[in-house]
């Protein structure tokens, strides 16, 4: 009910979108103002993968806002879960996040909050087990077009992981190269990785 309490839903790609063009215009402004080319460069590489996803992600637009929506944790990441060692359960803290809309959601948070290099590298048998969870819980009759949803939901948060690794260095004046602070080539690297493969799997190219 927190959801429906703040008007927060998630069955679009839009508002994540949004959010990258603003985050890169801020990178590009600091970039100008600090007089950064490093900054400038990662804007410049940010944008171009961002206008490539974006058109990606206008095919399964309509598949997510026909999907049921589903409780979202917003923050369903390694990072937010503790071991109850009496309970012997995981539970997540940071609970304020929350929303209702694509049922993949929380899923692919979690997984790529598990990654590492520039493939996704997640064991497939976890992803697998992961997955054949999930779909126990939220039976697939309920998620049409499941596959196209999970992999479009993995693009749109690697592209914006990225663009909020170099928008935070920015934010928080941080001083050094903010390639090597943020791997933001490894992480654009991903980027390309899974619009290649998608194109490649739905479109034939």
């Amino acid at each position: 009910q927190w959801a429906f309490w703040f008007n927060a839903t998630d069955q679009s790609y839009l508002r994540h979108i949004a959010k990258w063009r603003h985050r890169i215009g801020d990178i590009e402004r600091a970039g100008r103002r600090r007089d950064r080319e490093d900054l400038m460069a990662a804007a410049r590489m940010l944008r171009r993968e961002a206008a490539a996803t974006r058109e990606l992600l206008r095919s399964p637009a309509a598949l997510l806002w026909r999907a049921q929506p589903a409780f979202i944790l917003r923050s369903a990441h390694k990072g937010n879960i503790l071991w109850d060692e009496e309970s012997k359960r995981c539970r997540f803290v940071d609970v304020e996040a929350v929303s209702l809309g694509d049922p993949t959601y929380m899923l692919v948070r979690f997984l790529v909050s598990l990654q590492r290099g520039e493939r996704f590298e997640v064991p497939p048998l976890f992803v697998g087990a992961a997955r054949d969870t999930f779909l126990r819980v939220c039976p697939g009759w309920l998620i049409p077009g499941f596959d196209r949803l999970f992999e479009a939901r993995l693009l749109e948060r690697e592209m914006s992981d990225a663009v909020w690794v170099v928008w935070e260095h920015v934010e928080r004046r941080r001083e050094g190269s903010v390639t090597a602070a943020t791997n933001v080539e490894e992480r654009l690297g991903r980027v390309a990785l899974l619009r290649h493969q998608a194109v490649a799997k739905y479109f034939g190219a």
